[in-house]
């Protein structure tokens, strides 16, 4: 069963699901009885099918979408990117494959679509952009100072990137010109825990080009301004996650953002995990509604289903469209898109 979320309230809900073909998925719509459903399941992109290779994905690592609603999805595992139709169909493909090459990736983390259509690719490995136009023509690359793994660009072109702690020093955020020259760093690691995990947060923009950034622990997500100023700072001091310090072993780690995206009405979604038992990765897995002015509006718990598929790649990717819609990776038998309206 693929995502199902549920709102808090009532304690065990049951569920009714119903299918609908399409072309190239399939929606579905989970509501709890007595309560409003929130993901209404639109479609999926994604098939085990080896003779339709463009719907096959290795290992989805961003996702975005353009001003036409066009679908672009970050394939780290083929080591590519490829271009979807607002309704799932294939409709390009971007880059050279695997290698250090201009075009080529080593390990591509985020991509984003900048107001003209062109698309920016964050290669980890490599420390630097990779930008397409449209038609997959290999534009410029631009270095960057650290390993760079998500990044966002506002309306002007500029763009403001997140990588790994650990190969850079300063504050966490930089932000670039739509030339590529570094303008500022801001966000201060003050306050931010579990960075020597790799644990890197998620970024997020909104329509006013404020920026967000969900700290990897605590729970926090801080919003600055296009010039770096803090504007605020949301917080739930309920939400249950462990220190970071109790670890069974190097790589774990306690709670983290999983995806962060701003909804075209202003609203603040927020998906975030916590560790139950450390020794078994046992985990929940929450999805956060605030408002744009950072008052909680609602928390629904994902389903097991989502987190067991996930297990140690647990890496959700997600993304609000200009519409509303919502895009989730998911892992079940194999990777897929799957786009949902929420009803909230």
């Amino acid at each position: 069963m693929r995502l199902l979320v549920c709102a808090l309230g009532s304690l065990c809900c049951s569920i009714i699901i119903l299918f609908i073909s399409s072309e190239y998925g399939f929606a579905e719509t989970s509501p709890c009885i007595g309560e409003n459903y929130l993901f209404q399941q639109q479609f999926a992109i994604g098939t085990d099918d080896i003779d339709q290779p463009n719907y096959n994905f290795g290992h989805i690592s961003g996702i975005d979408t353009d001003t036409s609603g066009n679908i672009y999805v970050g394939d780290t595992g083929l080591y590519r990117i490829l271009k979807f139709s607002s309704r799932g169909q294939f409709l390009h493909s971007f880059g050279n494959g695997n290698g250090m090459e201009l075009g080529e990736f080593m390990d591509l983390r985020g991509i984003a679509v900048d107001k003209d259509n062109n698309l920016f690719v964050a290669d980890f490995d490599m420390q630097r952009i990779t930008i397409f136009q449209e038609d997959g023509t290999l534009l410029r690359t631009i270095e960057t100072s650290m390993m760079p793994y998500k990044l966002v660009i506002d309306k002007e072109g500029a763009f403001y990137v997140i990588g790994r702690p650990s190969s850079f020093e300063g504050p966490l955020i930089h932000k670039y010109d739509a030339s590529g020259q570094f303008v500022l760093a801001f966000c201060d690691r003050e306050g931010v825990h579990d960075l020597e995990s790799g644990n890197m947060g998620r970024i997020a923009i909104d329509r006013d080009q404020n920026i967000y950034y969900a700290l990897p622990y605590p729970y926090e997500i801080r919003k600055f301004s296009p010039n770096g100023k803090l504007l605020a700072t949301i917080e739930r001091p309920d939400a249950g996650l462990g220190s970071p310090m109790e670890k069974t072993s190097p790589r774990i780690i306690s709670c983290a953002s999983k995806g962060l995206a701003i909804l075209p009405d202003g609203k603040i979604a927020n998906i975030f995990f916590r560790f139950i038992d450390h020794q078994s990765n046992e985990k929940e897995a929450y999805f956060d509604l605030f408002s744009p002015k950072g008052e909680l509006l609602l928390t629904a718990p994902l389903s097991d289903d989502c987190i067991d598929h996930y297990r140690e790649r647990s890496l959700y990717h997600f993304h609000a469209d200009k519409d509303g819609y919502v895009y989730l990776d998911q892992f079940d038998f194999y990777p897929s898109i799957v786009k949902f309206a929420l009803d909230y």
